[in-house]
């Protein structure tokens, strides 16, 4: 009976110990497999990093090369604002004179406006 126990026992023990091997080894796979994965979402962020960077350099070196030269102004002894006031004495629409001059269209406007100003001031101090 003595031996019956022992042989019971014997292979009671020998199932836990073959229970403890397998969760032993569970741990450990399941530590590599999260060991891997954080491995591989810093590889994945180096390598988005890295494409990043590389498509801001290529921005930079698009943004490096000139822009096409301005053409330059006619070389008229007028001043910017005399030649807003003939061209838009001549009809021409703000669009245009802008165009022409190469300025943006709100200082045309302005200069156009401020030349109004001083028209209708002096012509309202001379009646």
């Amino acid at each position: 009976m003595l031996e019956r126990s022992l042989i019971l026992v014997g292979s009671y023990a020998f199932q836990a110990a073959g229970a403890i091997v397998c969760l032993l080894v569970f741990l450990a796979l399941k530590r590599e497999l999260h060991e891997l994965r954080s491995r591989i979402t810093r590889l994945d962020f180096t390598l988005r990093l890295d494409a990043m960077n590389d498509r801001l350099h290529e921005a930079e070196e698009r943004a490096s090369i000139p822009a096409a030269p301005v053409p330059a102004r006619r070389s008229v002894n007028l001043s910017r604002r005399s030649q807003v006031i003939r061209l838009s004495r001549r009809g021409e629409p703000v669009e245009t004179i802008a165009a022409t001059l190469g300025l943006p269209r709100r200082e045309v406007e302005l200069l156009l406006k401020v030349h109004q100003a001083a028209a209708a001031s002096v012509g309202g101090s001379t009646s």
